[in-house]
């Protein structure tokens, strides 16, 4: 029963995800979808970009700042990098078991 929950919770995971992405926009529909390091990597380097340019609507005009979508972005990417370091840990462990594995034959 647990894991059904977190299937799902997963899945709500994902589609929330791609809702704020959709709402930032300049991504491609694949890029949506990718949840692999590189897709991420990618997205966060959009974000970025997103970002450099919210700090230069900043300075130049003041009044068009939306502070509220800079703080949603610097939490997306914030979201990312915490998303490619829990892929790269469950990946570091994966291969360690399978050295434990057949570190024995």
């Amino acid at each position: 029963m647990a894991r059904i929950n977190k299937d799902y919770r997963d899945a709500a995971s994902k589609k929330r995800r791609q809702k704020q992405l959709e709402f930032i926009g300049g991504f491609w529909p694949h890029e949506l979808v990718d949840y692999s390091i590189g897709g991420r990597t990618r997205v966060i380097a959009v974000l970025e970009q997103h970002e450099r340019t919210m700090c230069e609507i900043q300075r130049k005009l003041p009044d068009a700042y939306d502070i509220a979508r800079h703080i949603e972005i610097a939490a997306l990417i914030a979201k990312e990098r915490a998303a490619i370091d829990e892929l790269k840990n469950r990946s570091a462990k994966i291969s360690a078991g399978w050295q434990r594995r057949f570190s024995n034959v």
